[in-house]
C-alpha cells in the first residue's frame, strides 16, 4: 500500500514526472486558447461563423493523418526529439497566422499544423507516463501507475479551469458583448491573441521543457543498469 502523501512525494520528487506534467499542462494551454476562442474568431474576425467548420476539419484531419506516422518517427528520432518536434510544429502553426490573422487561409494553416503537433504531443507524454512508472519503481520500489495518470490529469484540469476563467475574464474586461454585431477593438485584439500570440508563448515554453527533458536519458540508464544486474 502506498498512501496519498507518500505518492505525492514520489511524484513531485521525480523530475521526469514534473517535466512531463508541465509539458502536458502547457500543451493543453496551447490547445485550449484556440478551441475556446475559435467561435469568437470566426464570428468577429473572419465575419463568418460558418468558418469554424473547415478550421476544425483541418485540425481533425491533420491529427488523424499524422497519427499513423508518429510511432515510426518516434522510433527513428527518439522521445526527446519527438517532444521538441511537437512544440516546434505548434510554434510554426502560429507564424503565418500572426502575420495575417484575418485570413481564412492562415486560420486553416493554423488548424492543420496544430493538428499535426497534437498527434506528436499525445504520443510523447503518453509514452513518458509509462516509463515514469518504471523509473519510480526502479528507484523507490513502489508502483503508482494510476496515480501518475490521475494526478497529472488533475493538475491539467485545474490549469484548464483557470485558463478558461482567464479567457472569459479578459474578454469581459476588454468590452466583449455578445449582443453586439461589432466588438470593441480591444476585444478583437484579445481574440486574435488567443488564437496566435498566446498559444505561441505556450508552445515556446513546451519547447524549452522538452530541450531540458531527461526522461530519455533516465530510461536508458535504468535499462542498462537492470540489464547489467541480470
Amino acid at each position: 500500500h502506498v498512501g496519498l502523501v507518500e505518492s505525492l512525494k514520489l511524484l513531485f520528487g521525480c523530475r521526469e514526472w514534473v517535466e512531463n506534467t508541465l509539458y502536458y499542462l502547457f500543451y493543453n494551454f496551447c490547445i485550449i486558447f484556440v478551441t475556446s476562442s475559435i467561435v469568437y474568431y470566426a464570428t468577429y474576425v473572419l465575419k463568418d461563423a460558418g468558418a469554424v467548420t473547415p478550421i476544425l476539419a483541418a485540425y481533425i484531419i491533420a491529427t488523424l493523418v499524422a497519427l499513423p506516422f508518429v510511432g515510426v518517427i518516434h522510433k527513428k528520432i527518439g522521445r526527446k526529439k519527438t517532444m521538441i518536434l511537437s512544440a516546434a510544429i505548434l510554434i510554426l502553426s502560429k507564424v503565418y497566422f500572426i502575420i495575417d490573422p484575418a485570413s481564412l487561409i492562415a486560420a486553416l494553416s493554423n488548424g492543420f499544423l496544430v493538428g499535426v503537433g497534437v498527434a506528436f504531443g499525445i504520443n510523447a507524454f503518453a509514452t513518458n507516463r509509462a516509463e515514469i512508472a518504471d523509473l519510480i519503481y526502479y528507484r523507490k520500489g513502489k508502483r503508482i501507475e494510476n496515480l501518475i495518470s490521475s494526478v497529472s490529469t488533475t493538475v491539467s484540469k485545474i490549469g484548464l479551469a483557470v485558463c478558461t476563467f482567464a479567457i472569459g475574464t479578459i474578454l469581459e474586461v476588454t468590452g466583449y458583448d455578445s449582443s453586439l454585431a461589432e466588438q470593441p477593438a480591444a476585444a478583437i485584439g484579445a481574440i486574435k491573441a488567443y488564437m496566435g500570440i498566446v498559444p505561441l508563448v505556450m508552445a515556446v515554453i513546451m519547447l524549452l521543457i522538452a530541450c531540458f527533458s531527461i526522461i530519455e536519458k533516465s530510461t536508458s540508464a535504468m535499462k542498462k543498469d537492470l540489464e547489467a544486474q541480470k
